[in-house]
C-alpha cells in the first residue's frame, strides 16, 4: 500500500512532490506489528505530519501498483525455486514457524490468490484509527514547538 501513494496522487506524483523536502514517511506492517518510519529535518515537520495523516485517512488502492509487485513476486519465485540458499531459508523458516501458515513460502497458488482489495481492507484495518498507535519523536527540538501540531483530544 504504501508504495500506490496517498490520496489522488500516485507514488510518481507524491515523489516529485516531496522531492526537495527534508521528511520520508513510510507505513508498514509485518508479521506482528504495524506502524509507521519517518525523520523530518528542519522545516520538514510540518509537511511530514500532513503526509503521515494522509497515510491514515486517504490510502490510495493502485491497481497497476498492484500488479506490478505481484509479477515482481512471481518472478522471484521463479527465479529462487532452485536456488539453494532460498531452498534452506524457506525450509529453516517452516520448520521453525512449526510449520504455521505464515512461516510457509510464498507459492504462485498464494500469489494467483491475493487480492488487492482484501490488502487495501487490511491496511486500512490497521491504519483506521491512529489514536491506538504511540508516536515516539527524538532529535533536536523543543517540545514547544511541536505542540501546535497536536490533535485535540
Amino acid at each position: 500500500m504504501s508504495n500506490s501513494g496517498v490520496a489522488g496522487f500516485n507514488q510518481t506524483q507524491l515523489g516529485k512532490m516531496i522531492r526537495d523536502k527534508n521528511f520520508s514517511i513510510t507505513p508498514y506492517i509485518s508479521d506482528i506489528t504495524q506502524g509507521v518510519s519517518g525523520y523530518a529535518i528542519g522545516d520538514g515537520f510540518e509537511s511530514a505530519l500532513q503526509l503521515l495523516n494522509l497515510y491514515f485517512t486517504s490510502p490510495r488502492k493502485d491497481a497497476e501498483v498492484w500488479k506490478t509487485y505481484i509479477s515482481q513476486a512471481q518472478s522471484a519465485l521463479t527465479r529462487n525455486a532452485n536456488a539453494p540458499g532460498s531452498v534452506y531459508q524457506d525450509t529453516v523458516l517452516a520448520v521453525l514457524g512449526n510449520y504455521a501458515p505464515r512461516s510457509m513460502p510464498a507459492t504462485a497458488d498464494k500469489l494467483n490468490a491475493a487480492s488487492l482489495d482484501k490488502a487495501y481492507d487490511f491496511y486500512k484495518a490497521r491504519f483506521a484509527d491512529a489514536s491506538n498507535f504511540t508516536f515516539t519523536f527524538t532529535g533536536d527540538f523543543s517540545v514547544n514547538a511541536i505542540i501546535p501540531y497536536r490533535q485535540p483530544t
